[in-house]
C-alpha cells in the first residue's frame, strides 16, 4: 500500500452496511404498501361499511358555515355463481337501504354497475359524491 493511502476502517464498513440494509428495508416496505389488494365477496356473504361525510358551506366572508354530517351505510351481498357479481345496498345509516343495484366487483375492489343485459358498465355507483369506480373500498368489517 503506498504511503499516505488511507484504508477504510471496520466501523465505516458497518455504517455503510447498516445504511444499505435500511435502504433495502425502506424500498421493500414501499413496494409492500403499493401492492394490489385482492377483494372477494363469496356468494351469500355480506360486507358492511359506514361512510360519514362532513361538509360545511363556505360563507361570503370566507369562513366555514355550519357543519353538516351525513352517515351512510353500504352493504355488498355476494351473488353466485361468479364471485364478481354482487348486490349494492346503500342508504342512510339509521334507515333501510334506499338504493339497490347489481354491480360487478373485480378483485381490485373497484365497483362497476351492471347494465340491464348483465354486463359491467363503465360507471360505478355514486354515494354522497363519491364514485366507487374510482375509489376502491377498503376491506370490510
Amino acid at each position: 500500500m503506498p504511503s499516505g493511502a488511507h484504508r477504510p476502517s471496520r466501523r465505516l464498513w458497518w455504517i455503510i452496511g447498516a445504511c444499505l440494509c435500511l435502504a433495502g428495508l425502506g424500498v421493500g416496505l414501499f413496494a409492500l404498501a403499493f401492492r394490489s389488494c385482492r377483494f372477494v365477496i363469496e356468494p351469500g356473504q355480506a360486507a358492511t361499511w359506514s361512510l360519514t361525510v362532513r361538509s360545511a358551506p363556505l360563507l361570503p366572508d370566507g369562513k366555514p358555515g355550519p357543519e353538516r354530517v351525513a352517515e351512510h351505510r353500504i352493504v355488498l351481498v355476494g351473488l353466485g355463481p361468479e364471485s364478481s357479481a354482487a348486490a349494492w345496498l346503500a342508504g342512510p345509516a339509521n334507515a333501510a337501504a334506499a338504493t339497490l343495484r347489481l354491480i360487478d366487483l373485480p378483485s381490485d375492489g373497484r365497483l362497476r354497475c351492471r347494465g340491464r343485459d348483465g354486463r359491467p358498465a363503465d360507471t360505478g355507483p355514486l354515494l354522497a359524491g363519491f364514485d366507487f369506480n374510482l375509489m376502491p373500498l377498503p376491506l370490510g368489517a
